[in-house]
């Protein structure tokens, strides 16, 4: 199974492979969608956390432009840069004509099997029908 690389607006490295894991992407975390879809997420952690020993937001932005938003935040998950869109490539939630990454919910069980897929635009809330 490849494992992945990417650092947080800290600058700090992650590494992590799609096992046991929810991976969230967002374009910005700038926009109000974007903004809310991070607080669901936060609020929602510890039900998510039953399920899933890893959780990753992978932004289509530079570390340096999600510094800006979220310096003073906190947050119990890493958000990680991928301004170069890499991994929405492989996991196809890239959309390569406009070239913008589509918000998306990867769900990945034990041994890395996908578990759940969501893409959407404006409904948040169905990103979490795993939990229920």
């Amino acid at each position: 199974m490849e494992t992945f690389e990417l650092r947080n607006y800290k600058g700090q490295v992650h590494r992590f492979q799609l096992k046991n894991t929810l991976i969230v992407f967002l374009p910005t975390v700038s926009s109000k969608l974007d903004k809310e879809h991070l607080l669901l997420l936060k609020k929602e952690m510890k039900a998510i956390t039953k399920y899933v020993e890893n959780v990753f937001v992978i932004v289509h932005q530079n570390e340096e432009e999600i510094a800006k938003v979220l310096k003073k935040k906190n947050f119990p998950f890493p958000i990680l840069a991928d301004s170069k869109a890499r991994i929405a490539k492989q996991l196809q939630c890239y959309l390569l004509p406009i070239g913008i990454v589509q918000r998306s919910s990867f769900l990945y069980d034990i041994n890395g099997a996908l578990l759940f897929r969501k893409t959407f635009m404006s409904n948040i809330e169905e990103h979490f029908e795993f939990i229920d």
